[in-house]
């Protein structure tokens, strides 16, 4: 299930890829399509195209054009023997949207967190980062892929992601601190009201 119970958009569903704004004077419906490194996103306002409807039937079909080409594409690179590339070429984790972040003050403090990223809506980017010292290694990397597929409406599961391995120069901090050996209690991701901002 998605965000407060609304089941969560796949391939298939009338409004995969096509989430509604109503904000701040702003009625439209916007697309938004990921394609390996690309994001394909495009509004289409209720008074350029004559009304809520006319706008979404204008969406859905600019979306199905969307589709058809990356499908196409994705043809021609398994024919070439390359397999489609699924997540951004942004992340540094193979989950769209999730980066690791790794910084030293001048004071010699090692800040590492794992950075979720996501728009809510057209230019507009959310960041939520979780430390690593706070939930260790996996615990931060589970939080940001768990709250950023919450934010959009995405199932995930999470027992099933494959933690990427640390950086060469961060693993013995890692090592040295436990951070790499705390365990995860996945029964604190149901928790709907939990507060999960590092």
């Amino acid at each position: 299930m998605g965000r407060k119970g609304i089941p969560a958009r796949k391939p298939g569903d009338p409004l995969f890829g096509i989430t509604r704004i109503d904000s701040g004077g702003i009625h439209c419906w916007y697309v938004r399509l990921y394609e390996g490194q690309d994001c394909h996103s495009k509004t289409f306002s209720d008074g350029r195209y004559g009304g809520k409807r006319k706008a979404l039937r204008a969406a859905k079909a600019w979306r199905d054009e969307v589709l058809a080409g990356i499908e196409a594409r994705g043809v021609q690179r398994r024919q070439r023997g390359r397999a489609p590339t699924l997540f951004s070429g942004r992340s540094s984790s193979g989950v769209d949207g999730v980066k690791l972040r790794h910084h030293i003050d001048p004071r010699g403090y090692r800040a590492v967190s794992w950075a979720a990223e996501w728009h809510d809506r057209p230019y507009h980017r959310v960041t939520r980062t979780f430390s690593v010292r706070k939930y260790g290694y996996r615990g931060a990397f589970l939080w940001a892929a768990y709250t950023r597929a919450k934010a959009i409406g995405e199932e995930i599961d999470l027992r099933k992601l494959i933690t990427p391995p640390p950086p060469d120069d961060l693993r013995g901090w890692l090592d040295a601190y436990g951070l790499l050996r705390q365990r995860v209690d996945y029964r604190q991701f149901n928790e709907e009201d939990r507060q999960i901002c590092a």
